[in-house]
């Protein structure tokens, strides 16, 4: 399954999104496309994620892309818990996230149409999170509930 992982919180960083990958390719054998951020794409009602060039401190960054299956807003927390969010929640966490000239009105707008695009194809969960194998197995559980 592919995911995204973002901050929680727009304002801060260092919520584990490196920590989080690096436990999944660890635990599950996953692969990071992009250290920092992913560009989002739709392409004939496909959801993608694609690397780019941009990728902070993790020097990862590969020109691919992958189907998205769900995205993922982290938080640290002392215990592990998933939730998947409403799509009122998922709008404004995603919405904190991207990059738009928000001064110009059609861009706006072609990005909400986007967001409220995405959300209704592809599932939104916040995980509060621990640094460990455990929180791969909590939202494992949420991704893969037949297991």
């Amino acid at each position: 399954m592919s995911f995204a992982l973002f901050e929680a919180d727009a304002v801060s960083s260092k919520t584990g999104k490196t920590t989080q990958a690096t436990l999944w390719e660890k635990h599950r054998g996953s692969r990071v496309i992009n250290g920092d951020r992913a560009l989002l794409d739709c392409i004939d009602g496909r959801w993608t994620a694609r690397g780019w060039p941009v990728c902070g401190s993790s020097e990862v960054c590969h020109n691919e892309d992958t189907k998205i299956r769900a995205i993922v807003m982290l938080s640290q927390g002392k215990t592990d818990t998933v939730e998947r969010l409403t799509p009122f929640q998922a709008f404004s966490q995603i919405y904190s996230q991207i990059t738009i000239n928000r001064w110009n009105r059609e861009a706006q707008q072609r990005a909400m149409d986007l967001i409220e695009n995405l959300i209704t194809h592809v599932p939104v969960y916040h995980l509060s999170c621990t640094i460990s194998e455990d929180a791969v197995r909590c939202l494992e559980s949420a991704l893969y509930p037949q297991g």
